[in-house]
């Protein structure tokens, strides 16, 4: 039993899995200083996120086309990290990859269903896009 809770805790003994589960039974409150910093760090990360889906999938059931569409937002989310230099990226590959399994995101044709199943409210329309003039280099 120990060795399973040594390996998840990434604890290398047992009286660190008890310490650590002792410290967040009961955990103490954030400092202002604490709190304000992970703050900044949620706001880098979620400024670093270009579609803000959550990947939840309702929208896939209504294309008729059959277009990926978390999967290719996920894939562009990805992509804009990238150096703007790289003339090939892994991204590229999966879309391609993707697009033969399902419709590409230039494929769309504008029907709105996606969107209204969307618990975001995201333009998914205009944002599949963008994808298209990412990844196929359509506008």
């Amino acid at each position: 039993m120990w060795k399973n809770w040594l390996t998840a805790s990434s604890s290398s003994a047992p009286e660190q899995v008890e310490e650590n589960t002792r410290i967040l039974a009961d955990p103490p409150p954030l400092t202002p200083e604490e709190l304000a910093l992970l703050r900044r760090a949620a706001d880098i990360v979620n400024g670093s996120v270009a579609i803000p889906c959550t990947g939840c999938s309702y929208c896939i059931n209504k294309c008729p086309k059959n277009i990926a569409i978390p999967k290719y937002f996920a894939l562009y989310n990805a992509d804009m990290q990238e150096l703007e230099s790289k003339s090939w990226t892994a991204q590229t590959m999966l879309y391609s990859h993707f697009s033969e399994q399902y419709g590409k995101a230039g494929e769309c044709i504008g029907c709105g269903q996606c969107e209204k199943m969307c618990p975001q409210h995201l333009p998914i329309r205009q944002w599949l896009k963008r994808v298209s003039e990412r990844f196929e280099g359509r506008v």
